[in-house]
Order: C-alpha cells, then structure tokens, then sequence
C-alpha cells in the first residue's frame, strides 16, 4: 500500500514553481536573499566568483593587488574620498569659472583615484568620474587659453605695437590686468612735478610736457610718461598734460610695483621697454641728455 502512494505521488503533475509561488509575491528583502543564496548580484543576475571560505564575492581590483592591499593605500584610502567631495564642494561654491573648472578637475581626479584603490569598484561610479575629469579639464585648458593666451582685437594691437618684442603674451595679459585704458575729452592732467607719477603709455592722440623753464615738448602716439622715476622710485620733473582725444593706458605705480615682486619675468620685459623707450626719446631728440639728468637727478633728491 505504500508503495501504491509513493507510486501515485510520483505520477501525479505537478503545477509549476511560478504558479504556486510567484515571485511577485515576495518581499524585495526575500528576493535579495534568494539571489544571494544562488550565487547572483543585482548586475543582471550574472554570477560572481566568491570566496569558497566566506561566501563574500572575491575582489576583482583594476590596479594589481599589491597596489590596492597595501596597508598605507588602505589607510589613506577614506581620507582621498573625504578630499575629493571637499574639492567638488568647494568648486561649486566657486564664483569664478576658472577656478571652478580647476576644483572640479581635481576633484574628479582624485575621486577616480578613489574609486581605482578600491578591493570591488564599481565600474559605473569609476567611468563616470573619469568622463567628467576629462570634461572639466579640457573646459578648465580652453578658458586659461582665452583668459592668458588669447587677445581681442585692441589688445592684439597695443601687443604687436609695444611689447611684442619685449615680453610674452602671458606677461602682456598680465600687465594689462593692472591697467586701465582712458579716452581723454578734455585737457586732463597725467602726472605734476615733484609728486609720485604713474606709468602711462599713449596709444593715440598726443600729450604735453611742461617743463619748469617754459618749454615744452609732446609725447606722440607709443610714447611712455613717467618711466625714469617709476624705475627709480623718484618723483615727476614735469608736468604731463593729456589733449583732448588722447587715448592712454595707466599703471598705478603702488599697484605695479606691489605686482611686479611676484612677477619676474613681467619686470624684466617692462624693464626692457622702458630702456628702449628711453633710447628712442634720444634718437629722436624729442628728449634731450638735459632732460634725462633732470628726470634723474629729481630722483636722486627724492631717494635722499
């Protein structure tokens, strides 16, 4: 008789497993257990190798494993992930793009280094980081050309006018970030004898120079105002007058000279001008050896 039951149980369909029990009725806290019980992860149920001991999955690193189980990797590694959030924090609080497109490069490069020191990284989060390290530092490249290495149209034309010859474009930006352009309407007043002058260079129009016996002389169009004592630290031994139209550029000497301490090389090539300047004044007798001892000697006393 038991067998006879054994016998019919066996006969017996049965009616499917997705039938009786639908997975849709389960819990999604079931559905991950049942997953990890066969041997699957989420990524498409493909399965992953894992440790015969543990039952964990087995670390599949992208750098070699002596690189990502090194103990001073594993010890710095929470502290790469805290600095490359900071950085990511601190670029988007940034108001310049520049810099904002600095502190994202940074910060995506080194959270792509975070994510590649990992035991089990994660592909997605690692391409993603990547993608977007590449995005801001070509943008952060294309903006530091437009700012420093690029010129518009004006600028391109005071640099292969004045200072092509004595300093880079580098510099140039750099030099004309301390200065400002006026368009003189009226009669306006440059430097006066006996006080501190400011650099000036004329790029149209023409300026005045009064001097204390009566003469006077014009600086034209690439003339400079105020090279000998912005040099030697003196004080005007003229006046300088602006005609109405004159078109010049203005470095504050205080700023200037405060900038130039940083800036080598930006020093060396206005040096240069200046010298050249000075040389062509002669050449041109549009100053005299008189004018040059007076400009000289003003500083000398003002030193003392």
């Amino acid at each position: 008789a038991m067998l006879a039951q054994m016998r019919q149980q066996l006969l017996t369909p049965r009616r499917p497993l997705m039938r009786s029990w639908s997975l849709l009725s389960l819990a999604p806290r079931e559905i991950r257990s049942i997953r990890r019980c066969l041997g699957f992860v989420s990524n498409g149920g493909v399965p992953q190798p894992r440790c015969p001991a543990s039952g964990e999955l087995e670390p599949r690193p992208v750098l070699p494993m002596g690189v990502v189980t090194d103990p001073r990797v594993r010890r710095a590694l929470p502290w790469i992930g805290k600095v490359a959030y900071t950085m990511l924090a601190g670029g988007f609080l940034m108001t310049d793009i520049f810099w904002l497109r600095c502190l994202l490069t940074s910060g995506y490069i080194t959270l792509t280094t975070y994510h590649l020191l990992q035991l089990r990284p994660l592909r997605i989060p690692l391409a993603g980081s990547l993608v977007f390290f590449v995005v801001n530092s070509g943008m952060a490249l294309w903006i530091f050309k437009e700012r420093f290495m690029t010129l518009d149209a004006e600028e391109a034309s005071i640099y292969a006018e004045h200072f092509e010859s004595t300093m880079s474009i580098l510099d140039f930006k750099t030099l004309m970030s301390y200065g400002r352009i006026v368009s003189a309407k009226d009669p306006t007043e440059l430097m006066k004898v006996g006080q501190n002058a400011d650099l000036i260079l004329v790029l149209e129009g023409r300026a005045q120079v009064l001097l204390d016996e009566g003469k006077s002389f014009f600086i034209e169009r690439q003339g400079l105002l105020g090279e000998v004592s912005f040099v030697n630290g003196g004080v005007a031994s003229a006046t300088a007058v602006a005609m109405p139209g004159c078109r010049y550029i203005v470095w504050s000497r205080e700023c200037l000279n405060r900038e130039l301490i940083n800036e080598p090389s930006l020093q060396k090539g206005l040096e240069l001008k200046i010298g050249r300047e000075l040389m062509h004044k002669l050449a041109n007798r549009s100053w005299t050896p008189e004018n040059l001892r007076r400009e000289l000697s003003s500083t000398s006393q003002h030193a003392k």
